[in-house]
C-alpha cells in the first residue's frame, strides 16, 4: 500500500513524503483517522531529544480504522474502528500490532478516541482517588489537565482548585467542575490555596505544568502528613527543585505516567467506555484540526499555544 506521512527531518522542519507500508505477522494496516498532539511530540519537534533519530514520524494518540487484517488472521478484521497503542500515526496509515488494538464503541466518535491520553487521564484519575471531603489542587489546564478534571469533577472531594496563568482556560476550567480558579499570574497562588484551605494545605495535589513553578507551588500547597503529590506532566528539562516541603511533610509522591498504571490497555477500555456518557469534554478540548500538509503548522501552534489552543489534532485523510 502507497501510503504519505509526515516526516520530521530536523528540528521544526518536517516533510511530507511517499513510501510503500506492507505488514508481517502479528500487525495490521491502520487508516489513520485521528491524531492528536502531545507534548512529548513537541519536544522531539524542537529537538530537545538528542537521542531520537531523525527523520522520524510523529504521532501516538491515534483512532482508525483496520483496511487490512493480520495476514495469519489475528486481530480484529477489516473494517474495525480502533484506537490503542500504536505510533508514527503522523501518517495516511501505519503499521499497528493487532495485540495493542482496541475497538472503539460505534457511539463514540472517531476524532474522541484517541486512546493514549484518554487511558493516561484514567491513570491519574485512579491514582488520585480523593476520599470524601478531600481539598484537590489541579496545577496546570492545558488538554490532559483539564481532561482530568472533567473526569474527577463527580469524585468525593469537597473542592477542585484550578490554577494556571491563562484566563480562557481557567473560565473553562469553571465549566468542567473546578469549584476554585486561581490565575497564577495575577494572584499570590500558594497564599490563595493556603487561606482557601485554612492554613493545612490540600490532600490531593496534581502537577500538570511541566514547569520547576508549578513543581514547587505544588510541593508547597500538599497538606501535611501523607497526602498525595501527583506528577503526570512530563519535566523533560534540567532543573533544580527543593524536596524538602515534600520529605516534611511525608508526602506520597506518585509519578503517574503510563508506566505507574498496572494496565494501560485496561486503562484505555475504561477509558472508552467513560467517552460514551461524556467524560473528558473532548468537544471543549480539542480546540484544533490540520491536515497532513499543515502537520508542521499545528506542531507551531502546540508550541506558542496561540489562537485560544488547547489541543490539536491532525486528520490525514481529510
Amino acid at each position: 500500500m502507497r501510503i504519505r506521512e509526515a516526516r520530521l527531518v530536523g528540528p521544526r522542519r518536517m516533510e511530507i513524503a511517499e513510501r510503500n507500508l506492507e505488514i508481517g505477522p502479528g500487525y495490521a494496516i491502520v487508516e489513520i483517522a485521528a491524531c492528536g498532539y502531545c507534548m512529548t511530540d513537541v519536544h522531539v519537534y524542537l529537538g530537545h531529544d538528542p537521542d531520537r533519530s531523525l527523520p522520524v514520524v510523529l504521532g501516538h494518540e491515534a483512532s482508525g480504522i483496520v483496511v487490512e487484517a493480520n495476514p495469519r488472521g489475528a486481530g480484529p478484521p477489516p473494517g474495525t474502528r480502533v484506537t490503542g497503542g500504536f505510533e508514527y500515526c503522523f501518517a495516511t496509515h501505519v503499521a499497528a500490532p493487532t495485540h495493542r488494538l482496541i475497538p472503539v464503541p460505534d457511539d463514540v466518535p472517531m476524532e474522541h478516541a484517541l486512546g493514549e491520553p484518554i487511558a493516561c487521564v484514567v491513570n491519574v484519575a485512579r491514582a488520585a482517588n480523593p476520599e470524601p471531603g478531600d481539598d484537590l489542587v489541579l496545577i496546570g489546564c492545558g488538554a490532559m489537565g483539564l481532561m482530568t478534571l472533567s473526569c474527577l469533577a463527580r469524585s468525593a472531594a469537597a473542592s477542585i482548585t484550578a490554577v494556571d496563568i491563562r484566563a480562557d482556560r481557567l473560565a473553562l476550567a469553571r465549566e468542567l467542575g473546578a469549584t476554585h480558579l486561581i490565575n497564577a499570574k495575577e494572584t499570590d497562588a500558594w497564599r490563595a490555596i493556603m487561606n482557601r484551605t485554612r492554613g493545612k494545605g490540600a490532600e490531593v495535589v496534581i502537577e500538570f505544568s511541566g514547569s520547576p513553578a508549578g513543581f514547587d507551588l505544588a510541593a508547597n500547597v500538599v497538606r501535611y502528613t501523607r497526602a498525595k503529590l501527583l506528577v503526570p506532566a512530563s519535566h523533560m528539562k534540567p532543573a533544580s527543585y527543593d524536596l524538602w516541603p515534600l520529605a516534611l511533610n511525608g508526602t506520597q509522591v506518585i509519578f503517574a505516567h503510563p508506566a505507574w498504571s498496572l494496565d494501560f490497555d485496561e486503562d484505555m477500555r475504561r477509558g472508552l467506555q467513560l467517552l460514551r456518557h461524556g467524560l473528558f469534554a473532548m468537544d471543549r478540548v480539542l480546540t484544533h484540526r490540520f491536515t497532513l500538509e499543515e502537520a508542521a503548522q499545528g506542531m507551531e501552534m502546540a508550541v506558542t499555544g496561540a489562537d485560544g489552543y488547547i489541543k490539536g489534532l491532525l486528520v490525514p485523510n481529510a
